[in-house]
């Protein structure tokens, strides 16, 4: 694991020397957002009986599930503790950040205000690509795994099964990645079937079918194999023989 985690740090302080290339691109597509879920507390303040604001457990429908992201909601919250009437009904607004919201709004039930907080299950992006491409500033980008659209590529390990994997740089992207290669697939009988061909001849790889996931630099730097390999590949299979 030492060796060749130091190649990779080795990979990734390699000056870039190839020029940028025509990418094989789709066009984004805009995520307007979907209503979602709020699952956390309520605090209602104005009770003129007790000098403590109540809490309860609140539930709301909200507008959006997308993170740093303004919303409106509405819905109900149980104040277990509370000498007055137990169930609220609310129409707040507020913020997503991600996977956390907060919501500011009056309890129509109970004629107080009230300020909510909790768990909102949010995507990271208002933009997607689909499925086959990711996402690079803006633009998307085929997940090609053909050997002819990379460059800086360097071996790092081979698994148990043979199985190569390599650093590399996209022809249109300076982000390091790590990956199999296309052409290493397709002269083992075992792996032909995860590639595919596209129209234009090139090369890609479905991961899945490997038990394989592509990871960036970063990512395999601080989880190693655990970053690459999926849960349901047998452990067998997972040690690297080479280097």
């Amino acid at each position: 694991m030492r060796g060749y985690l130091a190649t990779i740090a080795f990979a990734a302080l390699l000056p870039v020397g190839a020029a940028m290339a025509g990418a094989p691109t789709a066009t984004p597509i805009t995520n307007n957002g979907h209503p979602t879920f709020l699952l956390g507390l309520g605090v209602e303040f104005g009770d003129t009986t007790s000098s403590t604001p109540d809490v309860g457990i609140t539930g709301k429908i909200i507008s959006s599930d997308l993170s740093n992201h303004f919303v409106v909601g509405a819905g109900a919250t149980y104040f277990p503790w509370s000498a007055g009437k137990p169930i609220g009904v609310d129409i707040s607004a507020g913020f997503n950040a991600t996977d956390f919201g907060v919501l500011g709004g009056y309890d129509f039930i109970r004629q107080k205000p009230e300020l909510s907080a909790g768990f909102v299950p949010t995507e990271s992006s208002s933009t997607t690509c689909p499925s086959g491409y990711s996402l690079s500033g803006g633009s998307c980008f085929a997940d090609v795994s053909d050997r002819r659209r990379k460059r800086d590529i360097r071996h790092l390990a081979t698994l148990s099964d043979g199985i190569r994997l390599y650093s590399f740089r996209y022809l249109w992207s300076d982000t390091v990645y790590v990956g199999v290669m296309a052409q290493d697939l397709l002269e083992d009988t075992r792996f032909r079937h995860a590639v595919l061909t596209d129209a234009d001849g090139f090369y890609r790889v479905e991961y899945d079918k490997l038990d394989l996931v592509m990871v960036t630099l970063e990512q395999w730097l601080e989880h190693g194999l655990d970053a690459v390999v999926l849960g349901t590949r047998p452990a067998e299979l997972l040690a690297p023989i080479a280097a």
